[in-house]
C-alpha cells in the first residue's frame, strides 16, 4: 500500500522540540501547494530552526513565491547569516 504522510501537526510538534528529523518534512510542506498557505508559511517559520544549504534554498524559493504570506515569512526571517548574502537574496 501507499505510505501515509504524517499530519502537519505532528511535523510542527517535532519542529518545536528542535527534532532535526522534522526538517525534511517541513521542506516538503513548504513546497506542497495542496496545503493551505498558512500551513506552508508555518512550516517555513519552523524551518529556520534547521539552518543549512537545503533550508536556504527553500527560503530563497519562498522569496519569489506567488503567495504573499510565504514571501513575508521568508523576508522576515534571518535565514542568511551573512548580511551581504541576505541583502542579495532580498534584492
Amino acid at each position: 500500500g501507499r505510505a501515509r504522510v504524517p499530519h502537519y501537526g505532528t511535523t510542527f510538534a517535532a519542529a518545536r522540540k528542535n527534532d532535526p528529523e522534522s526538517a525534511e518534512a517541513l521542506r516538503v510542506l513548504v513546497g506542497d501547494t495542496l496545503q493551505p498557505v498558512m500551513v506552508r508559511a508555518t512550516a517555513l517559520h519552523y524551518l529556520q530552526r534547521f539552518p543549512g544549504e537545503a533550508t536556504t534554498k527553500v527560503f530563497r524559493t519562498a522569496l519569489t513565491s506567488d503567495e504573499p504570506l510565504l514571501r513575508y515569512v521568508a523576508a522576515s526571517t534571518a535565514f542568511e547569516s551573512n548580511p551581504q548574502a541576505r541583502a542579495a537574496a532580498l534584492a
